[in-house]
C-alpha cells in the first residue's frame, strides 16, 4: 500500500498557471491554481519573500484506489461575503467538498475541511500532500499532543481524525519505501511529506480537518465540528461587511464585496498583494485610494486604522519630504476632511487638529509661492495640484464655514477656467494643446451643455458601438479605463459607462476574480496581472460609487 501512495503521489507533476485565487486573513495567505486545482503556494507569513509550502494537494484512498480531488473538480469559488474558498470533487463513489479557510478568528491559523458524501460506509483515507519550500528541514511528531512540527513555524494537526505522516524519498521508485514520521525526521531536498488520515464511520458529520498553525502551537483540541469552525468563520464577516450602499445589480454586488474583503485583508492599507501571494509596501497613492474606499462605503474604524498611522508616522513617507508640493500631499488633506464629514469622529478632530490645519496651511503657501514664481510645481502637474487644491479648500470651507481661504479658491477657480478651453467638444487642458484631455474628473468644467457636446461626439466616433472598452487599440490599460469611465458617471453618462463597467466585469470574473492591470484583446494571452491590485480594486470601488452620486 505504501509503495502504491509513493507511485501515486510522485508521478504528478507540479505545474502552475497564470490564473490563481488568492486569499488571505491579512497574516497568511494561498494561491489556489485554477486550472490545476491545487494550492500553488502557502505563505505563514505575508511579509517575507520566502513561501513555506510550495504546493499543496488533496487525494483520497477508498477501496483500494487512489484518486486525485484535482481531477475532479466540478466548481470552484469563494463562498459570498468571506474570504473562504471552496471547491467540489464528483468522484466515482460520491462527492467531497473541500473549504480552505485563512481563519479570521485565528490568524495564525489555516484550516482544510473535507466534506464528503459516499455510496457506502467503507473506509476513506484522506491523503495531504506536501511540498515544502525549504531544501532540507526536520519534521517531528509530537505525540502527547498529536500534531506535526516542521521546522520552526509550521505545525500541522488533524482535528478530527488519527494522522500519520510520511516522507517520499526521491530515489528510484523501484527501490525505496515510506519512511514514517516517529520522533522527528529529516526531510531532505526534492522530498515531500505525506499526512494520512482515516475518517471515523461513526462520524455523523462525515468530515475531516486539518489545522495548518503558523509560528504557535495548536491548542489540544480534537474532534472539531467543521459547521462551528465555518459558523465562526461567517459570523466574523456578516459583522463587518456592511451592505452595498448603491443599487447594484446581484453579480456587481458580487465583485463589490469580493473587492471590499481584498481591502480588509490586505491588512492596514499599507500592503499589497504581489502575484505570488506576497505583501509589499503600498503606494501612497494605493493607501489614500483605499483609505477612501473605506470612507465612502462606511467602514470608518478601517479608514481610522489608515489615517491615524499617516498622521503618526509621517516620517515614512518620502512624498512629504519633497520640497514641492505634491499630488499626494493634497489628497491626503482632502481624505482626512472627508473621513471628519462622513464619521463625525470629534475625537480624531481634537487630537490632530493642529496638524490639520498646519497641513492645509503649508499646501496654500506652496500655492502662493507657485503664484509669485518663488517657486514652481513639478512640470505637467500644476493644473491637478491647482483642481485638487481648490476641491480641498471649498470642503474645508463648507464643513469648517470659515471664509479663511475664500481669496485663495476665487484666486484658483479663476486660473483653473483660464486654462481649460473648449476644443473639438472635448475640453482641453490649454498648456497640453497636442492633446485632447482625456481626465473627465473635472466636473467643475462641464455644463449641460457641453455634457450633451461631448456625448454626441463621443457616439458620433462610433467607438462605443465598435469597441467593448472604446479604444481601437490591442491592449487596454485597466487604470486609465477607470478615470475615463468615472468621468462618463461624473458627467452624466451613465449609460456609456455601463457598457464598459459591463465588460470589465465580464474580465474580473474570467480573472478569478481578480482586476487585471492590462487587458489585451489580441492574442493568446488575455490579462496581464500582478496580484491583487490593491489601487486598481479601490478605483473600481470608487468609480461605482461615483454613478451613484450622478
Amino acid at each position: 500500500m505504501k509503495k502504491n501512495i509513493l507511485l501515486f503521489f510522485i508521478l504528478k507533476t507540479l505545474l502552475f498557471s497564470s490564473s490563481e485565487f488568492i486569499t488571505s486573513n491579512g497574516e497568511l495567505s494561498f494561491k489556489y491554481n485554477e486550472k490545476y486545482n491545487k494550492i500553488t503556494r502557502f505563505n505563514g507569513d505575508m511579509g517575507t519573500y520566502k513561501a513555506d509550502i510550495d504546493s499543496l494537494e488533496v487525494g483520497v484512498y477508498y477501496k483500494g484506489e487512489y484518486y486525485f480531488l484535482s481531477d475532479y473538480i466540478i466548481s470552484k469559488r469563494f463562498i459570498p461575503q468571506t474570504n473562504i474558498f471552496e471547491t467540489v470533487a464528483k468522484l466515482p463513489y460520491g462527492e467531497i467538498k473541500t473549504t480552505y479557510i485563512p481563519s479570521m478568528v485565528d490568524k495564525n491559523s489555516f484550516y482544510i475541511i473535507n466534506n464528503y458524501e459516499i455510496k457506502k460506509s467503507e473506509t476513506l483515507e484522506f491523503l495531504y500532500l506536501f511540498n515544502m519550500s525549504d531544501k532540507n528541514g526536520i519534521i517531528e511528531y509530537k505525540k502527547t499532543k498529536d500534531y506535526y512540527k516542521y521546522n520552526e513555524n509550521i505545525y500541522i494537526k488533524n482535528l478530527k481524525n488519527s494522522m500519520k505522516g510520511y516522507i517520499i524519498p526521491t530515489s528510484d521508485l523501484e527501490a525505496v519505501k515510506l519512511k514514517k514520521i516517529e520522533g522527528s525526521s529529516i526531510k531532505y531536498r526534492g522530498q515531500k511529506i505525506i499526512m494520512s488520515s482515516k475518517v471515523r464511520i461513526s462520524d455523523r458529520e462525515k468530515s475531516d480537518i486539518i489545522q495548518i498553525r503558523y509560528k504557535k502551537a495548536p491548542n489540544f483540541l480534537s474532534f472539531e465540528n467543521s459547521k462551528r469552525l465555518l459558523s465562526l468563520e461567517k459570523s466574523y464577516w456578516m459583522e463587518w461587511l456592511k451592505p452595498i450602499p448603491l443599487v447594484v445589480d446581484t453579480r456587481m454586488q458580487k465583485i463589490m464585496e469580493r473587492f471590499l474583503i481584498y481591502l480588509k485583508t490586505s491588512t492596514n492599507g499599507f500592503d499589497y498583494y504581489t502575484n505570488i501571494g506576497l505583501r509589499e509596501e503600498s503606494k501612497i497613492k494605493d493607501i489614500l485610494y483605499t483609505a477612501m474606499t473605506f470612507i465612502r462605503y462606511g467602514y470608518f474604524e478601517d479608514a481610522k486604522q489608515i489615517l491615524t498611522r499617516l498622521m503618526q508616522k509621517e516620517e515614512e513617507f518620502s512624498y512629504l519630504k519633497r520640497t514641492k508640493l505634491t499630488i499626494e500631499e493634497v489628497q491626503e488633506g482632502y481624505v482626512y476632511l472627508m473621513y471628519l464629514k462622513k464619521s463625525d469622529d470629534t475625537k480624531f478632530l481634537n487630537e490632530n487638529r493642529k496638524k490639520l490645519q498646519n497641513k492645509i496651511d503649508k499646501i496654500v503657501e506652496s500655492i502662493k509661492l507657485d503664484f509669485n514664481k518663488k517657486t514652481i510645481l513639478e512640470k505637467g502637474y500644476e493644473f491637478k495640484i491647482y483642481y485638487y487644491t481648490y476641491n480641498l479648500l471649498k470642503l474645508y470651507s463648507e464643513m469648517s464655514q470659515e471664509k479663511k481661504y475664500i481669496h485663495m479658491e476665487e484666486i484658483l477657480k479663476s486660473y483653473l477656467f483660464k486654462n481649460f478651453i473648449s476644443g473639438d467638444g472635448i475640453k482641453k487642458y490649454v498648456l497640453d494643446e497636442k492633446t485632447t484631455y482625456s481626465k473627465w474628473e473635472y466636473i467643475l468644467f462641464y455644463g449641460d451643455l457641453e455634457t450633451e457636446n461631448l456625448k454626441d461626439k463621443l457616439y458620433s466616433g462610433s467607438i462605443f458601438k465598435r469597441y467593448s472598452y472604446f479604444s481601437d487599440k490591442k491592449n487596454i490599460d485597466v487604470e486609465e479605463n477607470l478615470s475615463l469611465v468615472g468621468g462618463l458617471y461624473l458627467n452624466n453618462l451613465s449609460k456609456f459607462g455601463d457598457m464598459n463597467i459591463l465588460q470589465i466585469n465580464e474580465d474580473i470574473e474570467g480573472n478569478a476574480m481578480k482586476i487585471p492591470n492590462k487587458i489585451y484583446l489580441t492574442g493568446g494571452k488575455r490579462y496581464e496581472v500582478n496580484g491583487i491590485d490593491i489601487y486598481l480594486t479601490s478605483k473600481y470601488l470608487n468609480t461605482l460609487y461615483d454613478r451613484s452620486e450622478e
